[in-house]
């Protein structure tokens, strides 16, 4: 039941209905067989091992807030993150971790095939799994309360708009607002709506449109070259931001409809000024993660310049693994964290609050072209992929003119494509752009009912119209 379905539609409208009629104390229950329904659609054995996860975290939560032994507290928390890792390591790294064992003696003379598993990658497996980390180290922290109500804490392990993809919740922010029994906010459920609509705009009109291009380049980089590589990735560069921010919008929004706020995951990052504050608007919940149990715990930027490299590109290493089991993953992570400790060393501490003008346009298109180049790696299905990207860039950009022409013709991105692209990424960029400075939602639904109308209804129009004959099956964050 993917989102970008009209099943996921009819889905959250029945659970919608029965939800604000129900009384307050059945609530909990019916989005807790909602979840569980929702993960049964996909496949009904992943609803097992987060029952499991669930289960162990729970139990795990309450004997440490009940235990006053340091030790014995510190043992349980390392024992659920091993079984943790434990799990994730068998259904994500196994085969990534045999393959590479395997290469590895072989390079050495002895020929060696590797063990691999007919092993599926259960649903949302990398987010909640983090989500049970996180809640086990803030009760270990004394940050936040164990939970000793399995049903709240199960809703808060499964709830299903935020379960597959994110994004990754604090039991400190969700928690109470599951036990809360929120009363029905028309601006908040018309918000969410609203929401949800921009972030199926961005995945089916922009995402969906754009990987009809780049997904014959990303099968086989091979049969192109020159500005066809070049356009692709750009193009991947919007698609995956479209996508997951689409379908983190779709989530957000789904969760307004029950009163719920998740955390915002995405803030406009190709406006970005630096690598860092690029990572402090991609992925937020990810992010943040990142820092508070991994960057800060190795010791941050606490104990010089040299740990704090250290630390630094652990932490974006550990990124790099977590969306992917490949060393292209990885090399990603590792870049991105080399790009922010040279930040460190030119950039000025404080935001320079004169570069509004050119050099804040420079700064933007610069972090944007990073980030588009580092997704090549993100994207590849190898090294030799990703190196083929590298080194056929430039192919014919002698001749400029037959450059781009050659590579439009050969991407097959036609007259026809442009027209209908420029409109949807000319709003993309002016949506982001204001909604540095405001909640643009908000403020299109503060204007005059006529003037509202009309966009509600010239946007609905044009998403009519710019649907893609043929869309993608699913999100791309679905594979993490």
């Amino acid at each position: 039941m993917i989102f970008n379905s009209i099943y996921y539609l009819l889905f959250v409208l029945v659970v919608f209905c029965i939800y604000w009629k129900i009384p307050h104390r059945l609530r909990c229950g019916l989005i807790l067989i909602s979840n569980y329904v929702y993960l049964a659609s996909w496949d009904l054995r992943y609803s097992v091992l987060l029952s499991f996860v669930t289960i162990v975290s729970f139990g795990i939560g309450i004997y440490i807030e009940k235990t006053t032994e340091k030790r014995y507290r510190k043992s349980a928390v390392i024992f659920f993150i091993c079984v943790s890792i434990a799990i994730l390591f068998f259904f994500k790294y196994f085969n990534f971790t045999s393959r590479t064992i395997a290469y590895l003696i072989s390079s050495s003379g002895r020929k060696t095939e590797p063990l691999i598993l007919d092993i599926t990658l259960p649903i949302g497996i990398s987010f909640y799994t983090f989500q049970a980390i996180g809640y086990v180290l803030d009760v270990f922290r004394e940050t936040t309360s164990a939970e000793h109500n399995l049903g709240y804490y199960a809703v808060f392990m499964s709830f299903f708009p935020q379960l597959t993809s994110g994004p990754i919740a604090r039991a400190g922010d969700l928690l109470p607002q599951i036990k809360s029994y929120p009363e029905f906010d028309y601006k908040k459920a018309t918000y969410g709506l609203k929401q949800m609509a921009w972030g199926y705009f961005k995945k089916i009109v922009i995402a969906d449109t754009i990987s009809q291009f780049t997904g014959k380049v990303l099968n086989d980089p091979s049969r192109f070259h020159g500005f066809a590589l070049l356009l692709a990735a750009f193009q991947y560069s919007i698609q995956i931001y479209c996508d997951f921010s689409g379908y983190s919008d779709v989530a957000c929004g789904t969760a307004k409809l029950f009163g719920i706020e998740l955390t915002v995951n995405f803030r406009s990052p190709y406006y970005s000024q630096s690598i860092r504050e690029f990572w402090n608007r991609w992925h937020i919940s990810l992010s943040t993660w990142l820092r508070d149990y991994i960057y800060i715990p190795l010791g941050g930027n606490r104990k010089g310049n040299v740990r704090r490299n250290i630390n630094l590109l652990i932490t974006f290493l550990i990124s790099g693994l977590w969306h992917g089991a490949s060393w292209t993953y990885v090399l990603w992570g590792l870049v991105h964290g080399l790009a922010q400790i040279v930040e460190n060393y030119i950039l000025p501490k404080k935001k320079d609050k004169s570069s509004r003008g050119g050099l804040w346009f420079l700064r933007v298109v610069f972090v944007f072209f990073f980030c588009t180049l580092t997704w090549v790696l993100f994207s590849a299905h190898s090294f030799n992929d990703a190196l083929y990207f590298f080194t056929h860039l430039a192919d014919g950009i002698s001749s400029p003119v037959t450059y781009l022409h050659d590579g439009f013709t050969d991407l097959g991105f036609g007259k026809q494509a442009f027209a209908f692209m420029l409109p949807s990424m000319l709003l993309l960029m002016l949506f982001d752009y204001f909604n540095t400075k405001e909640d643009v939602i908000n403020r299109i639904s503060g204007m005059r009912t006529s003037v509202r109308w009309i966009i509600y209804i010239s946007f609905i129009l044009w998403m009519l119209i710019s649907v893609p004959v043929r869309t993608s099956s699913e999100f791309i964050y679905f594979q993490f």
